[in-house]
């Protein structure tokens, strides 16, 4: 086959080269031609006849580079799965059983925020990268903000159409990686009080024509309130990730000891319960957010009465607040400190969303049934038009 492309190539390159050719003796008298002007000009000494075709030549071998010499071997995701393509599916999700229930094809990654936004994307207006805070890696980059997540498609056995997983519903977990979205599928299993125990999955259209509207509404909700709770835990892990250690610090034995006077007013009488640690914490509310705000404002003063030596008067020790703060303002706890109040502004936008979305479900069904996330050719982080616009 490869022999066969580069076979058309030569011809198209020499049929360019006759193209040229005729174009040349137009514009050309034959007083000016030399003897036997046609050979001349293409076998023996035109040398921009010769850096043409060489340059043809190069073009052609970058397209082929570019497109690939065996494209007819590609085929779609129907047409893979009807010739037996994708046996190679985890047999233990499907034992016995020449093709699972819903297979699964992976695709690309995409970067998003949170769940919600790889589910339901451009949902909400996306917001820039510059109002959204670091997050916390265990591993590689901790400059990263939003996560990848890999955009597979499922094969619907209701309309034998391939659709990406976001619209069959599924459990968070499922959309981590291709194994985890195989072993949902696999093991699902969704009660519902009126319809019983559902162990189907079905994309949205198939479910709205199975069980009507009022179901697929009641669970479209239910997933979308989910995703986007979950996108507040996330937040508000962030936003409590710093006090956690602050409470230590200005405690007996921790790294601010010496100063707990000047931690009264930052860590006295906190306004969040954090004995069973920042999982443990329900939502915060509005006035928690305006109370660690005007702590968080405190802290920042104290930091930068440190970092100077303005504070403790006593001279003994003023030689340790350099090395002191080092120790504390490092790895992700630096990272907090710059950013936090993007994460507070990130999760008063968070939850006014959730709240508009509660008190317009038929948005959400309706989004729901006339978006793909499929056809997202990319997440748009600069969607704004004016510099420094906040987007809520």
């Amino acid at each position: 086959m490869q022999h066969r492309v580069y076979t058309r190539v030569s011809a198209e390159i020499k049929s360019l080269a006759d193209v040229r050719r005729k174009h040349h003796e137009a514009i050309h008298s034959d007083d000016h031609m030399p003897h036997n002007g046609v050979n001349q000009f293409l076998w023996a000494a035109d040398e921009e006849a010769e850096a043409i075709a060489a340059n043809d030549r190069t073009a052609y071998d970058a397209e082929l580079l570019l497109c690939g010499l065996r494209r007819h071997n590609r085929r779609c995701n129907e047409c893979r799965f009807l010739r037996g393509d994708l046996r190679h599916l985890n047999p233990t999700n499907n034992p016995g059983n020449a093709f699972p229930p819903l297979p699964v094809a992976r695709g690309r990654k995409l970067p998003f925020y949170n769940l919600f936004d790889r589910c339901f994307p451009t949902f909400f207006n996306p917001v820039p990268l510059h109002q959204t805070g670091r997050r916390f890696t265990q591993f590689g980059n901790q400059r990263n903000k939003a996560y990848t997540w890999m955009m597979c498609t499922v094969r619907c056995s209701g309309c034998s159409k391939w659709k990406d997983a976001s619209q069959f519903r599924l459990p968070m977990a499922a959309y981590g990686t291709e194994d985890l979205l195989k072993r949902e599928i696999a093991n699902y299993l969704v009660p519902d009080p009126q319809l019983g125990e559902l162990r189907k999955p079905s994309c949205n259209g198939c479910f709205l024509a199975e069980h009507g509207m009022a179901a697929f509404r009641r669970h479209i909700v239910r997933f979308a309130r989910s995703l986007l709770v979950d996108a507040l835990d996330r937040v508000k892990y962030q936003v409590l990730f710093g006090w956690e250690k602050l409470l230590e610090d200005f405690g007996p034995g921790g790294e601010f000891t010496n100063w707990a006077e000047y931690g009264l007013p930052i860590v006295l009488d906190f306004p969040v319960q954090m004995e069973q640690g920042r999982f443990a914490v329900p939502p915060l509310t509005t006035l928690q957010l305006d109370d660690l705000y005007y702590r968080y404002t405190r802290f920042t003063i104290f930091v930068r009465h440190m970092y100077q030596g303005l504070r403790p008067l006593r001279q003994s020790i003023l030689g340790s607040n350099e090395e002191i703060m080092h120790n504390v303002m490092t790895s992700w706890f630096r990272i907090w400190y710059d950013d936090y109040f993007l994460y507070e502004r990130t999760y008063r936008r968070l939850q006014n969303r959730l709240d508009w979305m509660e008190q317009h479900e038929e948005e959400v069904v309706r989004y729901a049934l006339g978006v793909d996330p499929l056809m997202l050719e990319r997440y748009d982080f600069e969607v704004e038009g004016e510099e420094g616009e906040t987007v809520y």
